[in-house]
């Protein structure tokens, strides 16, 4: 099993842990301090072992032994884990906060008052402690540290503040202080490490507890952090890809780092829940998120879990995830092949020719012609030799609910789709260029025989 290797650090002159090629290499994980059933994978635990009450419960005394053995339980399995920093301990609560509300139904373990730190310096001494245990640059690392923990979370859902549950008692501004002296410390200790803000409770229910966080903090975090436990067709990963847009963190990726189902509190039934795994999972990530993590609860068992690691083996590597249409994904895998999500009727596009192997989403495989394959479950569709960026325009249109399927068109042409009340309706289509990247054709436009107005699809339209 490769480890990693030791190289001189430039700063220093002491040896410094480098990430292994074999750890995090895929784009899924879970939630919980495990995970098996395929490679690369990445674990959230949850709330973890990174609270501040729990490793210096007295000021000046860290106690890092459970941290520790969880540490080398997650190396020795060769696991990416994302940490979650919790900045609660009563000792410095009790210095600004003792008079204060205690919190309604806390997070178990966290104390009875969850308000940002008082002592601002002893919290970031503790957090930079922390980051310096397990940074692997060879100061005062943890013994036997076999490669770094490199990804922080700053709290989680601060907007949770009951009367279910609390996490955080604070304002915006609280949460904005919280995360820039967080930042600020961990990027002290280690300047490798990626930090990311901690992601809403509900989305988008709580978003105006979050554009002033937004207004202010966008330069404090590496990588944007959402929470998606409502159906969704991509767990709402567009919507939350618009909100960074319009706060200037368009530069930023982000992280769905808890992802299910759920309705009146409960997980879906099993055969509903994993047939929108494979459409759920892909269409978030051709949105744009870079890492999707698993809730236990509800979607640990059963046909979900299988679907889900059967995700995970086939596409979890992937190097690119394109969104060609509403039903079809297109991944573009590290060996060179190409692997289309596909389902609600779907086709494969017309460059895919030749035998492909089918993987439904129960886990049955055929081989047959590409253009056999319609998709009337989710499928995974796998195509060794891979067919590259595809090379045409590629359309679904609605109109009043249905979907046609997808053409082939020309650079120029008019094309009957359906009729309205005997009329016929008509795309008249007219290019510049014939494109060569699918998400960036140029605009085509609608005209209804017998009306004056053109109307512009958008890019969405066409897609």
């Amino acid at each position: 099993m490769p480890v990693p290797t030791n190289v001189p650090s430039q700063a220093s002159g002491v040896s410094r842990l480098e990430w292994p090629s074999d750890v995090g290499t895929s784009h899924i994980g879970a939630l919980g301090q495990e995970l098996e059933g395929f490679p690369g994978g990445w674990i959230r635990p949850h709330p973890g072992n990174f609270v501040w009450g729990e490793i210096e419960p007295v000021k000046g005394r860290y106690l890092w032994g459970k941290t520790d053995r969880w540490v080398r339980k997650w190396q020795k399995e060769r696991l990416a884990t994302l940490v979650t920093i919790w900045p609660f301990v009563a000792w410095d609560q009790n210095i600004c906060h003792a008079e204060e509300p205690a919190a309604v139904n806390p997070l178990k373990g966290m104390g009875d008052r969850l308000y940002g730190p008082c002592d601002s310096l002893a919290y970031a001494s503790w957090l930079s402690a922390a980051v310096e245990r397990y940074d692997g640059d060879g100061i005062d690392d943890m013994p036997g540290l076999e490669y770094p923990i490199r990804y922080w979370e700053v709290g989680n859902e601060p907007d949770m503040q009951g009367p279910n549950l609390t996490i955080f008692q604070g304002d915006p501004p609280a949460y904005l202080e919280l995360l820039k002296l967080s930042y600020t410390t961990i990027k002290s200790a280690d300047p490798t490490a990626v930090v990311l803000i901690a992601a809403p409770s509900r989305w988008p229910e709580t978003i105006e507890y979050w554009r002033p966080i937004m207004e202010g903090g966008t330069g404090y975090f590496d990588v944007g952090n959402m929470h998606s436990l409502k159906g969704d067709d991509d767990f709402r990963a567009s919507e939350y890809r618009d909100f960074l847009d319009e706060y200037g963190a368009g530069n930023k990726p982000f992280w769905i780092t808890e992802a299910g189902v759920f309705v009146a509190g409960k997980a879906l039934e099993q055969e509903e829940l994993s047939k929108i795994t494979i459409p759920n999972y892909a269409s978030a990530f051709a949105q744009g998120a870079q890492r999707i993590f698993r809730l236990n609860r509800g979607h640990s068992s059963g046909q979900v879990l299988e679907t889900y690691l059967l995700m995970a083996r086939t596409i979890g590597d992937f190097v690119t995830a394109t969104h060609v249409a509403d039903n079809l994904v297109q991944f573009d895998m590290p060996d060179g092949s190409t692997v289309f999500a596909i389902w609600d009727g779907g086709t494969l596009p017309v460059e895919a020719t030749g035998e492909v192997k089918a993987i439904t989403y129960k886990g049955t495989e055929s081989n047959l012609d590409a253009s056999a394959v319609i998709a009337e479950v989710p499928t995974l569709v796998v195509i060794e030799s891979g067919i590259g960026p595809l090379s045409t325009v590629r359309s679904i249109t609605k109109f009043q609910g249905a979907t046609q399927p997808a053409k082939q068109i020309p650079t120029e042409t008019d094309i009957t789709f359906c009729t309205v009340e005997g009329v016929p309706l008509k795309l008249d289509l007219h290019f510049l260029t014939i494109p060569t990247n699918p998400v960036q054709p140029s605009s085509f436009y609608t005209k209804v025989p017998g009306g004056e107005a053109t109307s512009k699809l958008s890019q969405e339209d066409q897609y």
